[in-house]
């Protein structure tokens, strides 16, 4: 199972910050790996929750979620995503947006 490339985890933050009424709905090909990643992406920068306590509530809520390589990219990406929540979200975003230029301008 591979893990998200930058710039969807970018595009997806971006999208939970501009969504109305916070609604996204979110899939990949089955629905275990990389969906379940950004979901877990998200829950560390909107709630600040550690990369096992995302793992652990995406795992029960969809058994089967995040495997192998992804439990490692969530424990890596959580500096990250607690400093973009420290931050608040008006910085958060435009950290973001800034990022996305970025991850675009490398693919």
């Amino acid at each position: 199972m591979s893990t998200p490339p930058a710039y969807t985890a970018v595009q997806f933050l971006l999208a939970c910050d501009e969504a109305p009424g916070g609604a996204v709905a979110l899939q990949c090909r089955s629905g275990l790996g990389r969906s379940a990643t950004l979901a877990g992406l998200w829950l560390m920068r909107e709630h600040r929750f550690s990369a096992r306590e995302a793992i652990a509530w995406l795992r029960v809520m969809k058994p089967g979620s995040v495997l192998g390589e992804q439990q490692h990219y969530l424990e890596d990406m959580q500096p990250s995503m607690w400093r973009l929540h420290d931050a608040g979200r008006d910085k958060a975003h435009a950290a973001l947006l800034k990022a996305a230029g970025r991850a675009a301008a490398g693919q």
